[in-house]
């Protein structure tokens, strides 16, 4: 059965341990024919390549659905020059500096992007914010396909028990 690409869980605040050596957020999505979930980080909206401080993993659960888990090396990325974003003179003369001790710490503090693309499209994307404080992580959100399928699940279901008393 095809069905268009879409998150099933991809929390918009995910929980990083800055502390540990290495960390990873994940989102789960479903797609047939299987979307590429491609992570980007918002410091420059540039799409994350799998290196040695970066490592993309893509795992088939079943019946189209994935999980995606990008894993971050803080030891290698911490030892990374920082940067800054410059506005060209033409627009204004400030300069934004991205919070952060290191390139580690800002890649936490600007977040990141995880995107859908299915036959070079863009189908779906979500922003993720990352926090140090697990209890500030959203955990289990229902996107608006997910809460769509189970509200018609729950109609069926309930029109399933009406008929069923209304035949007895």
């Amino acid at each position: 059965m095809l069905f268009t690409p879409r998150f099933q869980e991809c929390a918009g605040t995910q929980h990083v341990d800055a502390t540990k050596d290495k960390a990873s957020i994940v989102c789960t999505f479903a797609g047939n024919p299987a979307p590429q979930l491609v992570w980007y980080r918002q410091i420059d909206n540039q799409p994350i390549q799998t290196d040695s401080s970066f490592v993309v993993t893509t795992e088939s659960e079943n019946h189209g659905k994935y999980k995606s888990i990008l894993t971050f090396d803080r030891t290698k990325l911490a030892a990374v020059p920082l940067t800054t974003t410059t506005k060209s003179p033409a627009e204004s003369s400030t300069q934004t500096a991205i919070k952060g001790n290191n390139y580690y710490e800002q890649l936490l503090n600007s977040g990141f992007v995880a995107k859908l693309i299915l036959n070079n499209e863009e189908k779906d994307s979500k922003k993720i914010t990352i926090v140090g404080d697990a209890s500030k992580a959203k955990v289990n959100a229902l996107d608006n396909s997910s809460r769509q399928t189970l509200s018609a699940s729950i109609l069926v279901l309930f029109a399933s028990f009406v008929l069923h008393y209304l035949t007895q």
